[in-house]
């Protein structure tokens, strides 16, 4: 308590000084709620994912029904603690944050994607035709969406795919059920952390991402498209874009997935058309980290009143 009374105090001070603060807030953080009656400016609220979201997306557990009544209040709580803007990074959590607030005050939820670094993650013609076909799906591994993705692709989707495919789990700290099951599953490799992510996703040929829990627009399919894969993914992640990309395949159960990772493997004009769609897609967007800056800035000088 003293240590957050220190905290809002300093920010009171530093506010006199500013013209907006930006608050890179969680819902269940006490300072959250009290920082904008502490300062004397403009406080803008980035939460980036709705915390009572996240947790309906969880996967069912026993004690789901308390933690979402306990998410939405706290994030109903902090909404209504008098910031001028809250930003969402995905539009699904900008809707479910809206609904928190009545009708005249919904204005508040801003969406902002994140960006991609597109001089970082890029294609390249680097991929060896000579090596099995390698489906990729990374991420930080002890981060529970992430196993539980990465469990399913396992345990689900790989007895219903062709057997010359490589599947490669790529992310730190991987899980140890994670490492245990990759070594009894030919096929399967769990890597763990990697010296350059980019490299991995272009010496690779598909992207899957059957995400069942979690929340948000995914960085690592926007990596992975910038690099030129084609994506697999479930509607979880797909609803996130409004603008869904030609190189994004949907599909809902791990059957599906299976057998929208074997029409790829088996048609490589397919996969190219796709590759190409996906690099595209990013590119002539608004992915990249320049344009999410301009837009930021814009807001916050809205917000600023300059």
């Amino acid at each position: 308590a003293a240590a957050e009374s220190a905290f809002l105090a300093a920010c009171a001070e530093e506010s006199k000084r500013c013209d907006i603060v930006v608050w890179l807030g969680l819902s269940w953080d006490p300072v959250s709620l009290r920082l904008p009656s502490a300062c004397s400016c403009p406080v803008v609220n980035h939460p980036t994912d709705s915390i009572t979201l996240a947790e309906i997306n969880r996967l069912p557990g026993a004690a789901q029904s308390l933690r979402i009544f306990v998410a939405r209040r706290l994030e109903t709580r902090v909404l209504n603690a008098g910031y001028t803007k809250s930003i969402y990074n995905s539009p699904q959590d900008a809707r479910y944050a809206a609904s928190l607030l009545p009708p005249s005050r919904r204005s508040q939820i801003v969406t902002l994607p994140i960006g991609i670094d597109t001089d970082m993650f890029h294609p390249e013609p680097c991929r060896s035709g000579t090596r099995q076909i390698r489906v990729v799906f990374s991420g930080v591994m002890n981060y529970r969406p992430n196993v539980d993705a990465a469990l399913s692709l396992i345990r689900g989707v790989r007895p219903h795919i062709v057997e010359n495919v490589e599947i490669r789990i790529i992310g730190r700290n991987p899980a140890p059920e994670l490492v245990s099951l990759s070594k009894e599953t030919p096929g399967v490799t769990v890597t763990g952390a990697v010296p350059n992510i980019a490299d991995e996703l272009r010496n690779s040929d598909i992207f899957v991402a059957p995400m069942v829990s979690g929340g948000g627009i995914s960085n690592k399919v926007l990596e992975a498209m910038a690099c030129g894969l084609p994506v697999v993914t479930t509607p979880l992640v797909a609803d996130n874009f409004p603008d869904r990309p030609g190189a994004m395949i949907v599909a809902t159960t791990e059957k599906e997935i299976a057998a929208a990772i074997d029409t790829l493997v088996q048609d490589g004009d397919l996969r190219s058309r796709l590759s190409v769609e996906a690099s595209e897609y990013m590119r002539t967007g608004t992915w990249c980290w320049q344009a999410r800056a301009d837009r930021l800035l814009g807001l916050l000088k809205e917000c600023a009143g300059r």
